[in-house]
């Protein structure tokens, strides 16, 4: 139902667009977030404003807000914290926990959750370079300690073909796409969490289209959302520990009302 008003609003919004020839509206994904994610809120979007062009553009998280003062963009979705500053609007649109990807067969894929024990005694794949690996050695290997890696990659989808195949357990956002195969196992108290945000240019007026964006994303629930990606296509599947939307982040502070 707040998807559907949220969508209402934005049509009306955008009326005074649908005379246009179009409108162009460039949005800013970092990596870590998947594409997935946007398709049913750009469904929406392109209901409101027929004529819209959508352009989704890569950007180093250190990067969005320069894009966004510079005009490069109009929006920005990644991970908190985007960036700083008081020309730059962020709200949170959701945030949901890290959890073992696995291969069906795997031992861990019959547990309901997992202990620290059980951390330090798998076979991992690690992702180079990625932030939340080291958060998780931190957290649970002591000093002098390292987990047990056998294979590495550079991006996700090579390791989740790896954890398919048994060779090995890997970290993930609980909602990301996932490969047939690939089954998700909590982590006991959900330790490491993310949170992903909307960001804007708070020194510029928002054009409509832009506005009618901002409102489905952040009124939306986003709990409804698509989170395997099957070889057919999008499957929805029942959500587990997403969390909503719980308040605007800390730059120009705005209600998610």
């Amino acid at each position: 139902e707040q998807t559907v008003a949220a969508a209402d609003k934005a049509r009306l919004q955008a009326l005074e667009y649908r005379g246009t020839q179009s409108a162009t509206l460039r949005i800013a994904l970092a990596s870590a977030v998947p594409a997935t994610l946007m398709v049913e809120p750009l469904v929406e979007l392109s209901r409101a404003v027929p004529n819209l062009e959508v352009e989704i553009v890569d950007h180093e998280p250190e990067r969005m807000a320069d894009g966004l003062l510079k005009g490069e963009v109009h929006a920005a979705i990644g991970l908190a914290p985007l960036g700083s500053g008081a020309d730059v609007s962020q709200w949170t649109l959701f945030r949901e926990r890290y959890v073992v990807f696995c291969a069906g067969n795997h031992p861990f894929a019959r547990l309901a959750t997992l202990s620290v024990a059980d951390l330090r005694q798998a076979v991992w794949l690690e992702q180079v370079g990625c932030g939340i690996w080291k958060e998780f050695r931190r957290q649970w290997f002591t000093l002098g300690e390292s987990p047990l890696v056998r294979h590495r990659g550079c991006h996700d989808e090579q390791l989740q073909t790896l954890a398919a195949a048994g060779l090995g357990v890997m970290i993930g956002p609980e909602h990301s796409p996932t490969l047939p195969g690939i089954v998700r196992v909590p982590i006991e108290g959900d330790p490491l969490q993310r949170k992903v945000q909307l960001m804007v240019a708070s020194s510029r007026s928002p054009a409509p289209e832009l506005q009618a964006f901002m409102k489905i994303v952040r009124q939306r629930d986003w709990r409804s959302s698509p989170t395997e990606l099957l070889a057919c296509g999008v499957e929805r599947t029942p959500p587990r520990g997403f969390l909503a939307g719980e308040g605007p982040a800390r730059q120009t502070d705005h209600s998610l009302r």
